[in-house]
């Protein structure tokens, strides 16, 4: 989880949602491995039923057999996301990643926050440091609200507990010299709804608060409490303690796996370079004449060779050649048509 974490460092946000990123990964290729013919019929199905675009007329046909084959492909998508049980997980992530959300606004008034800190086997979801002291935050989402239940009630305990035992870890470690143990105060976000305030709390000195309060409590926060010398102190160590478990981790279990979110950002990123590398070389042969393509293919081609040892930007330059290199294939095919067709 680490190295990913350590990215954001200079903006003095480290990012959310990697544990319950990697449990819906997790869950999502235990369900593929166990249940895969759930994931492969649909398509196959989809596949099938083509020819039946065959029986409309012309002009509706394109239209047909893109809801035909994408309803295959969504619908295996739509049953590993419930049936696997990684919505639930996807469901916290998103919980996480809001109060994250509302956190960063902190850093206008010089605050620090870091996201998915870890000492010991559980993680604490988000610190932030500052004039005010330190906040430690335990985040929750309940689809069906927070309504006063005997599973709400253990779900909040077993929060706050978190929560106050994360606060005491941060204050032991990062900054018991310096900082006064009333400083730090640990706070459990709720998403969901249903949550009535005059309920007790459920461990003395812990603050339960609904999400869609977080930002009005945290404009009334205190600017006052610790001087910025003692701030960025205690940043400084929890950075250090993230560095020495980031590296742990990284020789004991290897660089992590990409979430969903960042498949998609990854995969965007892939579709715009070949993009470019398309229209790029489209645009080269519409101004020189479509007769010079080899040469401007094998142009368009000589980056790869050139940074090819580049293993960070091997994705990215691959993009680029399937783009450009379309457009090569493209006019291959229609060159070579048209000279069989010339000689037949």
């Amino acid at each position: 989880m680490a190295r990913w974490m350590r990215e954001r460092k200079l903006a003095g946000d480290h990012r959310a949602g990697s544990w319950s990123g990697e449990l819906a990964l997790r869950r999502r290729a235990e369900f593929v491995r166990r249940s895969w013919p759930i994931v492969v019929v649909p398509p196959v199905i989809a596949i099938a039923m083509t020819p039946l675009a065959w029986l409309i007329p012309d002009w509706t046909r394109p239209f047909a057999l893109g809801v035909i084959f994408s309803s295959g492909i969504w619908f295996s998508i739509y049953e590993v996301g419930t049936t696997s049980g990684e919505a639930p997980a996807r469901a916290g992530q998103l919980a996480e990643q809001w109060t994250a959300r509302e956190l960063r606004r902190l850093r206008r008034r010089g605050w620090f926050l870091v996201n998915e800190l870890v000492y010991r086997m559980w993680d604490i979801d988000h610190v932030v440091v500052g004039p005010g002291g330190v906040l430690v935050f335990e985040t929750k989402y309940s689809s069906s609200g927070w309504g006063k239940s005997s599973y709400t009630d253990g779900v909040l305990s077993q929060a706050a507990q978190n929560a106050a035992d994360s606060a005491r870890d941060v204050w032991l470690v990062s900054g018991k010299a310096i900082l006064p143990r009333e400083l730090v105060r640990p706070i459990v976000i709720l998403w969901g709804g249903g949550y009535d305030q005059d309920r007790p709390a459920p461990v003395v000195g812990v603050l339960v608060l609904p999400g869609p309060q977080l930002r009005e409590t945290l404009a009334s926060l205190p600017q006052d409490g610790l001087n910025g010398a003692a701030v960025k102190d205690i940043y400084s160590k929890i950075d250090k303690h993230i560095a020495s478990r980031d590296k742990a981790d990284l020789q004991r279990q290897g660089p992590r796996s990409r979430s969903l979110s960042e498949w998609y950002t990854f995969s965007a990123g892939l579709l715009f370079v070949a993009a470019c590398g398309f229209f790029a070389e489209q645009q080269v042969l519409r101004l020189i004449g479509w007769r010079w393509f080899i040469p401007v293919g094998a142009a368009f081609m000589l980056p790869i060779w050139a940074v090819h040892h580049l293993s960070q930007a091997r994705a990215w330059w691959i993009a680029w050649l399937i783009g450009s290199q379309t457009i090569t294939a493209v006019f291959l095919v229609a060159y070579l048509a048209t000279e069989i067709q010339r000689i037949s």
